[in-house]
């Protein structure tokens, strides 16, 4: 079963620059998709909280084919020590304690019993709850990148140079994810790379 890595937002951003120093990645950024509703915005005790997976996944550009993704259901309840173990597992960092769990069924309606102080949450609908959005599986935060810093990224990495323009070709082809952030444009590196390569090469100049 797919556990959702949370994170605080400075807690989230130092985690990136630390794989990443050069990534688009703010706190305001983070903010502003929050006031969009393009991130799910869930409070954590008294805390603000990002599903990593899926900041990653919004990020990426998707595949329209993709089919219906099918689900396994386990609907009896666990103890929060079983939750705390399945979210550690897959989570060295994760935020989930028993006390917060707790704290969040109740605020949430999370399907819960509690007997003789002993807590039985229902997992699925915990997750459910903590990951809106239907995240599946982990996924890698791609490099990210102004256009000013993707170009720099790109000259100071291969030996053939480009210029603006053909950055700004690739991303107007939709072939990239693309978001506008204010004044500037946030690009996934990753992809132009790729489309990079293949264009140069396309034209027998890689």
């Amino acid at each position: 079963m797919y556990v959702p890595r949370l994170r605080k937002i400075n807690q989230l951003i130092d985690e990136v620059k630390k794989q990443d120093p050069n990534t688009a990645i703010t706190y305001y950024l983070i903010e502003t998709m929050f006031f969009r509703n393009q991130l799910s915005k869930i409070k954590w005790s008294n805390i603000w909280i990002v599903n990593l997976d899926e900041l990653a996944d919004f990020f990426t550009l998707k595949d329209k084919s993709n089919g219906e993704i099918i689900k396994k259901i386990d609907t009896k309840k666990k103890t929060t020590g079983y939750i705390y173990r399945e979210f550690l597992k897959q989570d060295k960092d994760t935020m989930i304690r028993k006390t917060n769990m707790r704290t969040f069924s109740k605020q949430k309606c999370v399907k819960h019993t509690i007997c003789q102080n002993k807590w039985l949450i229902d997992m699925q609908d915990l997750i459910t709850k903590l990951n809106p959005k239907e995240i599946d599986d982990h996924k890698t935060l791609p490099r990210l990148r102004t256009k000013i810093s993707a170009q720099n990224e790109w000259n100071s990495h291969h030996r053939k140079k480009i210029k603006h323009y053909i950055i700004d070709t690739i991303c107007d082809s939709g072939k990239v994810f693309v978001y506008k952030h204010g004044k500037y444009n946030i690009i996934n590196y990753d992809e132009l790379e790729r489309e990079i390569i293949k264009m140069l090469r396309e034209n027998k100049k890689y």
